[in-house]
């Protein structure tokens, strides 16, 4: 029994079932069963050296790698008593998709905007992600694509966005960028403005002391 995350068998998979090494992979065989004999290979090479788990008291398990992605044969037998006495059962044979890379993802190079609303500029950008495995990939990047990005008071402020793409077995990957939100007008230092009946605020304005 092959445990989350996977995904398939489908059409991106050809029919086979895609996991990770962080998949969990026990197998649950005749009561008889005191152990299990299994090995690995990628498709078209030589196949692996045989491992052994002996332990059934703790239930019988498959140790995917975590350092490889291929489509992988997997190969098994259930042993049946110990020493001499012991029993393989007719070996069974299963392809899968081993899938330990995590998706390459492209985000764009630091940028400016300049503010065109009072709480700043609606920022929009692109942020691309490819995998070895054909899939959906889930691209999350905060702040999201057309949000409003906050503009400074008193000089220009930059936003991070951190972005990351998640492929149908859970491999990650994230990169960031930033984006600095300019005040079209420039900047000024704090003020105060005072006025004994009224007060006129423009640009290029002229300030006159007393009343």
């Amino acid at each position: 029994t092959f445990g989350n995350p996977q995904y398939g068998p489908n059409m991106d998979t050809q029919g086979r079932l895609r996991v990770s090494g962080k998949t969990p992979v026990t197998f649950s065989g005749p009561a008889s069963a005191t152990g299990l004999e299994w090995r690995m290979w990628p498709e078209n090479t030589t196949p692996g050296n045989w491992q052994y788990d002996v332990n059934a008291a703790d239930g019988l398990t498959i140790e995917l790698p975590d350092d490889i992605s291929c489509v992988c044969i997997i190969e098994f037998a259930t042993i049946a008593g110990t020493g001499e006495d012991s029993v393989v059962s007719e070996r069974t044979r299963t392809t899968i998709e081993l899938d330990n890379e995590p998706p390459k993802l492209t985000v764009p190079p630091d940028f400016s905007v300049y503010a065109n609303q009072a709480a700043g500029a609606k920022v929009v950008y692109t942020v691309t992600a490819t995998d070895n495995f054909p899939g959906p990939i889930d691209i999350e990047c905060i702040p999201p694509s057309g949000d409003i990005f906050p503009n400074g008071k008193n000089a220009p402020q930059v936003t991070t966005v951190n972005c990351t793409a998640t492929d149908t077995v859970e491999n990650q990957s994230s990169d960031s960028f930033d984006v600095t939100v300019i005040s079209p007008h420039g900047y000024i230092n704090d003020y105060a403005l005072l006025g004994t009946q009224w007060l006129v605020i423009a640009i290029d304005g002229v300030s006159h002391n007393g009343n």
